[in-house]
């Protein structure tokens, strides 16, 4: 992944997703998909998503996600995939 993300940059992340997601009172809006992958692509989401998930508050019961990690890929690059 190169860059490591900070817990700021995490929560500024959600902040933005929220904002640019919002469906009105129900908050943003969201679906649940199933992405075909390579192996290791996956096994690399993964280890983002630990490391991400170590630096998360546990006490808070935050845990790894590749599904943050991917959201977070994608706010990065939005402005080369809107294009």
């Amino acid at each position: 992944m190169g860059k490591r993300v900070s817990k700021g940059e995490t929560q500024a992340t959600a902040k933005r997703v929220e904002a640019a997601g919002d469906a009105g009172e129900g908050g943003p809006e969201w679906t649940t998909t199933s992405l075909h992958i390579r192996r290791e692509h996956l096994t690399l989401l993964r280890r983002a998503a630990a490391v991400l998930g170590d630096r998360v508050d546990r006490a808070k019961g935050a845990r790894a996600s590749v599904s943050q990690v991917i959201a977070e890929l994608i706010e990065r690059h939005r402005a080369e995939l809107e294009t």
